[in-house]
């Protein structure tokens, strides 16, 4: 599925609509790659505001978790 399609059908869910209301846009990154797939269950505000994925208290959680130094290295890792 393109890219395009999935923010599509992401912003037009209506369990969404806390986000899209607010106009803030899905957050992701997709990686056909990647040998595992990491969800977040909802953005907290720093993720928000940035767009930046886990680039707050649950991304210092996940590095933890896996064992590596920087969040950035894990989400262009793994996502």
């Amino acid at each position: 599925m393109k890219e395009k399609i999935i923010i599509k059908k992401l912003k037009e869910d209506r369990r969404n609509e806390i986000y899209t209301n607010r106009g803030i846009n899905p957050i992701f990154q997709l990686n056909p790659k990647s040998k595992i797939l990491i969800i977040g269950q909802a953005p907290g505000e720093k993720v928000e505001e940035t767009g930046i994925l886990f680039n707050d208290k649950s991304g210092e959680n996940l590095v933890k978790w896996l064992g590596n130094q920087k969040t950035s290295s894990i989400v262009k890792t793994f996502l």
